[in-house]
């Protein structure tokens, strides 16, 4: 039973480690190449700020409404003669704030009709963002809890095992007969 609890945990493990790895490899990668991505200078169609909500409830039944806040900006801009639209603010993951006072100022410096510089990929300049900066340090915590599974379903087994010989390691405590 242990070996199949530490087995779960690796595996669990495993799937977190790699897949939030990749993810943040490919979300930094992909922002290093747009790094070098050309500006095209873009109109603001609409900014604002956006509000979600989550509920969480606590141990004593009592739920708890949470908000985070982001920047929605709308943009246009021309490549080649070709006008393009997006609403795509980061290059990678949405970022949102548990305070609205950094959406507000990122969305006052970028009112309706005022311009905007819009970095699009030369080979789909459809694939447009306003920041193209790579994902914050913090994302690395994910995998970082990947591989915390794995030492915990390495250490299950060895931990929590009966000494061999041990009446309590055996199904109701019987004796082995000689």
């Amino acid at each position: 039973m242990l070996k199949w609890m530490g087995l779960i945990f690796i595996g669990v493990g495993l799937l977190i480690t790699v897949g939030t790895g990749a993810w943040y490899w490919h979300d930094r990668q992909r922002s290093a190449d747009a790094a070098d991505w050309p500006q095209a200078q873009g109109t603001v169609l609409s900014s604002r700020v956006e509000s979600r909500s989550s509920e969480s409830s606590s141990s004593g039944g009592r739920s708890r409404r949470s908000y985070t806040y982001l920047p929605a900006v709308e943009y246009a801009y021309s490549v080649g003669g070709r006008e393009y639209r997006s609403a795509r603010v980061y290059l990678g993951a949405e970022q949102s704030y548990g305070d609205s006072s950094w959406a507000e100022a990122f969305v006052a410096a970028r009112p309706r009709g005022g311009p905007v510089a819009v970095r699009y990929n030369p080979d789909d300049p459809a694939d447009a963002a306003l920041i193209v900066d790579g994902p914050p340090w913090w994302m690395l915590l994910f995998p970082l809890m990947g591989l915390l599974f794995i030492g915990i379903g390495v250490a299950i087994p060895r931990l929590f095992a009966w000494p061999e010989g041990s009446r309590l390691g055996r199904p109701g405590g019987a004796r082995r007969r000689l």
